[in-house]
């Protein structure tokens, strides 16, 4: 799976959800200094409630954005 393969469907402030194909749903956040996005495969259901939990801040780890957060990455773009 490559990040170029990802269509982004919504967006928030520092993140946004989209898929890879038609059946993947992935959340993308930006990381670090650089801002370098991860993504993270999450389900229908959770694409399809973005827009309740995107306000969640990832420092106060909302009800749903924690459990998302730990979910393994799918895509993770590094500088080599």
């Amino acid at each position: 799976m490559n990040y170029k393969d990802y269509k982004m469907s919504k967006k928030g402030q520092y993140e946004s959800v989209g898929t890879f194909g038609d059946s993947i749903y992935a959340y993308e956040y930006l990381t670090g200094a650089c801002c370098v996005p991860e993504y993270i495969q999450i389900t229908k259901a959770e694409y399809d409630t973005f827009e309740q939990w995107k306000n969640e801040c990832i420092g106060d780890f909302g009800k749903n954005l924690k459990y998302i957060i730990v979910k393994l990455c799918v895509v993770r773009i590094r500088n080599r």
